[in-house]
This record gives structure tokens, sequence and C-alpha cells, in this order.
């Protein structure tokens, strides 16, 4: 599956909704619309949602006092980082009522806990809701295939809805300013420090700095010449990270929690650019054939020590920890859904990493004999790595043509089929080279050291 960017999962997901072709969460009792008159339209939101349900998308439809042209109806989110693809995607004007239908939609959460704040509508200022009907979608696989091949065919189901007067959650606007929360920037609610010590190799801003629960919090970051964002991280008071989304290669945007919290940056060189400073490991020498390659890794983080003052060159080297390497590379984008293995925990240190790489195809776990594993502790092999390595390639566009037919290597025929052509790549690209003359060993297991390299010659020789 290639990668979607929020707003293309937000298309996907808007057009679900508008055909009606996705089924509903089990829903709380209780559900309102809560509505606040500002200016010239209506702060909206729902509220009694079950706190255990994260919701992706939002049909809505109203029933207002008046006849109203389509063209004064919109909806601005009240969450950045949500989307309204049609802002008034019906309206029937006749017999004094207006019947309005919106949709709200996001490649993230929309509700916090069991508040969503939909925004702010525009109207004539004067109408009101009489009646309401609601669907709310929280499946994160609207662009999925199911096992058939086809896409899921769940009618959705317009539930009614209570309407009362009354205030909605963190991005509700105070008083009566006019317009909409736009993000939650306007008053309400308690604010929270935004903790944002600067980095070496680069500096960034953060707008605002101090926000309240719900609000989304711009971080625009400025690279020292020769160097580049590597990741931005976000965690709130009790360490946990906060979902970050990547606007563009230097500004990201994340919606704050109920807590402060700490930014940090990390910005690395650019490929190619010199490294200053060594670092030193007790089991690394300068004349092992691996030091520039350990050099290399641990400067741009794309590898650690192992924390006591080693880096075991010769230890084998997990599944997991690769895919880890390349999602630091990619700069740890945010993930939105779990990656589908059933050995692969959501609290484990490579989970985020794995979501990523089989969201974007560059890891499809094992075969039939451990059908739905991905098998994180398992060693890696040679040419596991060089699969997931084309993948990866052809995943950011890189050239991946060359092949070599590896007539020199004795055990060429041991290549299983599934890695026959990514070692044929990796060979030829001059980043899996054999043990011996005439041995390729593609079973065997890549250690730290061979991975170093093999991961120095991939920035170097691939990723341009």
């Amino acid at each position: 599956m290639k990668k979607l960017t929020r707003k293309a999962a937000s298309l996907l997901l808007a057009c679900a909704l508008l055909l009606g072709l996705m089924p509903q969460p089990a829903l709380a009792a209780g559900v309102e619309l809560k509505y606040q008159s500002q200016g010239n339209g209506l702060y909206l939101g729902l509220t009694g949602l079950d706190e255990k349900d994260v919701i992706y998308g939002v049909q809505l439809q109203l029933t207002l006092t008046g006849e109203l042209s389509r063209d004064i109806l919109s909806l601005e989110p009240a969450d950045g980082l949500a989307f309204s693809p049609d802002n008034a995607a019906a309206v029937e004007a006749k017999d004094g009522k207006t019947t309005l239908t919106l949709h709200l939609v996001s490649a993230y959460a929309l509700n916090n806990q069991d508040t969503l704040d939909l925004g702010f509508l525009t109207t004539d200022g004067q109408a009101q809701i009489t009646a309401a009907s609601y669907a709310l979608v929280n499946s994160k696989t609207f662009y999925d295939k199911d096992e058939t091949g086809e896409n899921p065919d769940n009618k959705l189901e317009m539930k009614s809805l209570s309407v009362g007067p009354g205030s909605v959650g963190p991005n509700q606007p105070s008083g009566d300013s006019g317009g909409s929360s736009s993000g939650g920037s306007s008053g309400g609610g308690a604010s929270y420090e935004i903790k944002a010590p600067q980095a070496a190799h680069g500096s960034y801003t953060v707008s605002p700095s101090n926000a309240r629960q719900g609000q989304v919090v711009t971080v625009t970051c400025s690279p020292e010449a020769g160097y580049r964002v590597e990741a931005l991280i976000v965690t709130d008071a009790s360490g946990a990270r906060v979902a970050v989304a990547s606007e563009t290669a230097n500004r990201y945007t994340f919606r704050m929690p109920g807590s402060a919290v700490s930014i940090q940056a990390v910005f690395s060189p650019i490929q190619g650019q010199a490294v200053d400073g060594a670092q030193t490991f007790t089991d690394v020498a300068q004349s092992d054939w691996f030091y520039d390659a350990v050099q290399y890794v641990c400067a741009r983080g794309m590898m650690n020590g192992m924390g006591d003052g080693s880096f075991a060159p010769y230890t084998a080297t997990s599944r997991g920890m690769i895919v880890t390497i390349l999602y630091r590379l990619e700069g740890q984008p945010a993930v939105s859904a779990a990656g589908g293995f059933t050995d692969v925990a959501a609290d484990q240190w490579y989970s985020n990493a794995v979501a990523w790489a089989s969201a974007n195809g560059i890891v499809t776990g094992y075969g039939e004999e451990r059908a739905g594993q991905f098998g994180p502790n398992d060693s890696i092999t040679r040419q596991q790595m060089a699969a997931i390595l084309m993948r990866y390639a052809n995943h950011k566009g890189y050239n991946a043509e060359a092949r070599n037919q590896l007539t020199a290597f004795a055990d060429a025929g041991a290549v299983e089929p599934y890695a026959l052509e990514a070692m044929q790549w990796a060979n030829a690209a001059g980043l899996i080279n054999g043990v011996t003359e005439s041995s390729l060993e593609p079973a065997g297991n890549a250690n730290r050291a061979q991975a170093a390299a093999i991961l120095m010659r991939f920035c170097e020789n691939i990723a341009q």
C-alpha cells in the first residue's frame, strides 16, 4: 500500500462518508449536539461519546430555521488537523427551513475522549437548530480492501441526535467572539506549558508558546546549513509520545494533550556531510573494517551504542531494529494504526516503526508458516534485509533498477524467490557483497557491523 498523506486519507474517508460506505462504531447512549451562538453563526460540538472510541469521521444532518442559501453555509473545523471536504454537502431550503448535511474528517482522532468539537458553522446569524441526526466513523481501514479484495459495503445509519445549547470541549471559544475557534486559538480552559529547549545544529519556533488541551500547536524548524530535521519528538507530562503530523520537511503540528509537553528536535547531517566528533566504543577500533560505518550511523542517530560503552558489532541485528532504523531515517512520522501483526504489541519500542513500515509496504511479515506474524525479535537475514531495503527504496522513489545475476556465487540458488530480485539489486548497488568471493550466504544473519555498513552504503549510494 502506498503511503497516504493526511489530506489524501481524509479525502478517501470523506468519499466513503458521502457514499455511505463506512461502518459505525458502537456509540454511547446520550450523545448530544451542543451549540453556542457566536456572531454570524453557531459553534458546534458533540458530547457524551464513548471515550474508548477514536472518531475519524462525522456526518451530520441539521435542520435549521429559515431558508438559507448554500453560498453562506460553511463549516470551519475547530481542529487545525481536521478537514471539511465539502462544507455544505447537501442543502435543501424550503417551507421556512433548511436541511444541511455536513462532513468532517481527519487522518487523526477528531474527539477528545467523550467530546468532539466540530467547529464554527457560518449561517445568517439568526438560524437556530431544530433537529439533528448523525453518523460517526471510527475505522482507520477506509482505504483497505477486505479478504475478498473488495472495499467494505456497510451502509451508514443516521441516528437521531438530541440538541441543546452549551459548551463543548477544549476548543470551545469564550464569550461572543463572533467567529470560529480556528483550531482552538481563542480562550477557554487552562493553558499548559510547552517546553522547547533548543537543539544543536538548528533552531525552531513554537506557536503558540502555551496551549489549551486540544489546541493545534505548530513547530517550525530551521536546520543549520548542511543539516536536516531527523525527528521532532513531543512527549506529555507522563513521558508518553504525542502524535506529530509532518506538514512539510521543516513544519510540524500536534494536538495539545491535557498536560505540559516537552519538545525535542533532532538535527542530523545531510547525507555526504562531514561529521565532526567521532564516537568511542570499547569494541570498535579505528583499524576495524566497520569503523567508518559505525561512526556514520551513530552520528545520524540511525544506530546507538549498547549503553555500556560498547557497540556490539558482532551481535545479530533484529528485524525490529532494522525497521526502527529506517523509521528514524524517515524522521519518525506519526502513525495512526497498528501494523496488523499478532506478535507486535502496541507498547513496544518498535511498535510505531513496524506500523509505519507495514502501512507503506516496506514489510509484509512472514508467509504461510507464520501467517500474521512479523518476528520483531528474530535475527534478520541478509536476504530479508535486502528485500526490506529495496521496498524502502521504491517507497522513496529512489533508483532501484540495477541488477547483478549473482552467477559468481556458488550459493546463489539458495536465495529464496521472494528476495531474489532484491538480492540482485543489493549486490549490483554495492550494498550486500559476498561473505567470500564465492559465497553470498543469503540466509545468514546480518550482525550490527554488517547492518551499519549496508545502511551507510544505502545512504551514500542510493538515497540521493
